[in-house]
């Protein structure tokens, strides 16, 4: 493998992007890390894959985009969906091994109950688009979630390293707060079990929510136990900092 400084590679969960088109303002999914990026001065790259298909099409796009990144080896940090999508790739489309770590952050490993729900037709307002989201929502459902990790084994050449999160559920943003049900009495951040993004090295768990986890804290804090906004600037900081 190359020894030059890694590439870090952001790859972004079901129904994501890189960067919006809103005239005269960057809007980029994973909030504010470009900027950051830019100020630590590493080499990264953040990648679009199909937003709505299952692991395999989205890892098969992300295969083809790290082909244009150029030598050197690759730390593929997913989000969500997108941990999965790096997990298979490292599996089984890294043919030259180029991938040294893996860190997923806020992903389904073992799947999301919401999926199951969805799946059955649970959530009447969201069946019209549950039935457009079915490639993807399968691949996160907790069968196929089971059945991936038994077809995809983690590669000893590989660091798997991951992050969860979980909020008492009055603390959710409210567009999170009807799915609290799917999760029984389970930790979670409002769209993954605390357990389930356990993946690898699994590090410490924070106060926040699916999507404070990429900067985006859209609920109030209504007191200081909230802890919001959650500083997930800093987690990445410390991703760079670990892997460079």
């Amino acid at each position: 493998m190359n020894d030059r400084k890694p590439i870090f590679v952001f790859v972004h969960g079901f129904l994501g992007f890189v960067r919006l088109p809103v005239p005269y303002v960057a809007i980029h999914y994973f909030r504010k890390i470009p900027e950051l990026m830019d100020r630590l001065g590493v080499r990264y790259a953040l990648v679009k894959v199909p937003a709505a298909k299952g692991v395999v099409a989205r890892a098969t796009a992300l295969a083809g985009a790290l082909a244009d990144l150029g030598d050197g080896p690759l730390v593929l940090v997913g989000y969500s969906m997108g941990g999965l999508d790096a997990r298979y790739l490292a599996a089984r489309l890294d043919p030259e091994r180029r991938v040294r770590a893996v860190v997923t952050v806020g992903t389904p490993h073992r799947g999301s109950p919401i999926a199951d729900a969805l799946l059955r037709g649970e959530f009447a307002w969201m069946r019209p688009l549950a039935r457009l989201w079915r490639p993807a929502l399968v691949d996160l459902s907790l069968p196929a979630c089971a059945a991936f990790n038994d077809a995809v084994p983690d590669r000893p050449d590989v660091r798997y390293v991951s992050f969860a999160a979980s909020r008492p559920v009055p603390e959710l943003f409210a567009l999170l707060r009807p799915f609290a049900s799917c999760f029984g009495r389970q930790d979670h951040d409002g769209q993954v079990a605390l357990d389930s993004a356990a993946w690898g090295d699994c590090r410490a768990p924070f106060r926040a929510d699916h999507y404070e986890l990429i900067g985006w804290s859209l609920a109030p804090a209504a007191a200081a136990a909230a802890a919001r906004p959650f500083p997930h600037l800093d987690l990445y900081r410390d991703i760079v900092r670990e892997f460079s």
